[in-house]
């Protein structure tokens, strides 16, 4: 059986969710976790949106392959803070500007 430890990074709201290979919801959480005794197989692994942040590139990690008995996969998302930048522009008519 295989094993994946899923540290969300810092907690900002994100949700995980892990997936068998027909698409079934195996697990969901807000928090770092390990999941034991994986069969072989293919996973994914989905990042949730988060208000303010850019979505981990792959938004979907998958899929995961899990094989060889007590082979241990780390998965970790990167949220990017969205940052706004703003400019001001007054227009001033030309005959003013003179």
């Amino acid at each position: 059986m295989a094993t994946v430890t899923i540290n969300s990074g810092p907690n900002i709201g994100q949700e995980w969710t892990v997936t068998d290979q027909e698409g079934r919801v195996l697990y969901c959480s807000y928090a770092d976790a390990v999941i034991w005794n994986l069969e072989p197989g293919a996973y994914s692994i989905r990042w949730g949106a988060v208000e303010g942040y850019e979505l981990p590139v792959p938004e979907t990690e998958g899929p995961v392959m899990m094989g060889e008995d007590d082979a241990h996969t780390f998965v970790t998302p990167v949220y990017k803070k969205i940052v706004e930048r703003r400019i001001e522009i007054n227009l001033v008519p030309r005959e003013e500007a003179i």
